[in-house]
């Protein structure tokens, strides 16, 4: 590396086609950029701020093996700094290990996180454009007990608190957290008492909309929830009065499928659902139905089996006798490039192959 240049090699398999590839890079990592250090961080974040540069290299014909060196420009970039208030809306364990803001933009070159300092400030450098800024916050727990919490449980959140539009000098922008209310209950599942392994979502209906691939990292709202591993209780903070959707998810080793596997389901209905205040919400996963096999096998150019590569198959509302939820599960094949894995019955599966890569990587 030299000066504020660094030249690295990457590899990634897909299948013949257009592609367009979005690169992230970590300002403090990639030399194109110093990282904004608060003063006083919380421990959430250590060393404060963290900035990336996107960048969209589109349109990439890939129908052999191609070679396509990419230059990623380090944009132009701006203080952004100001105030949080209102931080006493966040549950006390989130109180305590602190807050994180996140900028992002679909237009912009640069993504930004912040932490909120103990004096409830921030400081972060973005390029002209506008942003959606939300905070995120959990609880969390030392498992190293080097002073810093780096587990979370129970909950985590990401919760848009507004906006800000950067020009080309310095901007002071203050956020307030808005009013949120704790959703409490249990999650059940009439096959299981284990929930180790289950999670809940209550999310915007955007972050399900895409916006996820086209950045860094999401920027719009969603609380998380582990329930309690034997009852099945959780809680989780929202935004008072925003409507989300509420799914929950368990483990499929528990329940006569395969292992990693997901089985997934809204859980209340279709309708998106607000709360006002602090509100009890018992919620119901769907039996599982009695699970079938499918199997087969992966082969390569000239029928060569493919050993090692992942298959992924997924069911989107086709499950028989669920039909609102959604089955996901990931094998690999074996030396023989077969495979085998329990689904439940239904229509419309969708599988996915992603093969082997030689040095590591992914395949898609």
């Amino acid at each position: 590396m030299s000066g504020t240049s660094l030249v690295t090699t990457y590899s990634v398999t897909v299948p013949a086609g257009v592609w367009d590839v979005r690169l992230c890079n970590l300002k403090a990592d990639t030399g194109l950029g110093s990282s904004v250090v608060q003063s006083t961080p919380s421990a959430l974040l250590p060393g404060g701020g963290l900035e990336y540069v996107s960048h969209l290299e589109p349109g990439i014909s890939v129908f052999q093996n191609v070679t396509k060196d990419v230059t990623v420009q380090a944009p132009n970039t701006v203080k952004v700094s100001g105030s949080v208030s209102n931080l006493t809306e966040l549950p006390p364990a989130a109180q305590a290990i602190g807050a994180v803001l996140v900028f992002g933009a679909d237009s912009s070159k640069t993504q930004s996180v912040a932490t909120v300092s103990d004096a409830n400030t921030y400081e972060t450098h973005l390029a002209p454009g506008t942003y959606s800024v939300s905070m995120f916050f959990g609880e969390g727990v030392d498992t190293d007990l080097d002073g810093t919490p780096d587990t979370y449980t129970s909950a985590t959140s990401l919760l848009e608190i507004g906006s800000v539009t950067v020009g080309n000098s310095a901007v002071t922008k203050n956020f307030s957290v808005p009013n949120l209310i704790t959703l409490t209950g249990t999650l059940q599942q009439p096959q299981t008492n284990d929930y180790s392994k289950a999670s809940m979502i209550a999310a915007d209906p955007r972050f399900f909309e895409g916006s996820a691939v086209r950045q860094c990292f999401p920027q719009v709202g969603a609380s998380f929830a582990l329930p309690n591993a034997s009852t099945g209780a959780y809680s989780m903070p929202l935004i008072a009065n925003q409507s989300y959707d509420l799914f929950g998810s368990v483990d499929t080793g528990q329940l006569g499928g395969p292992e990693p596997g997901q089985f997934s389901a809204p859980l209340i209905g279709t309708n998106r659902k607000s709360f006002g205040a602090d509100s009890q919400l018992n919620v119901n996963i769907p039996a599982f139905p009695a699970p079938v096999t499918l199997s087969g096998k992966v082969t390569g150019p000239g029928g060569v089996p493919l050993s090692g590569a992942s298959v992924t198959v997924t069911n989107i509302g086709n499950v028989t006798g669920a039909p609102s939820a959604t089955f996901s599960a990931t094998v690999e094949t074996n030396a023989q490039g077969q495979y085998s894995v329990k689904v439940p019955p239904g229509s419309s599966y969708t599988i996915e192959f992603r093969p082997p890569v030689e040095g590591g990587g992914f395949g898609f």
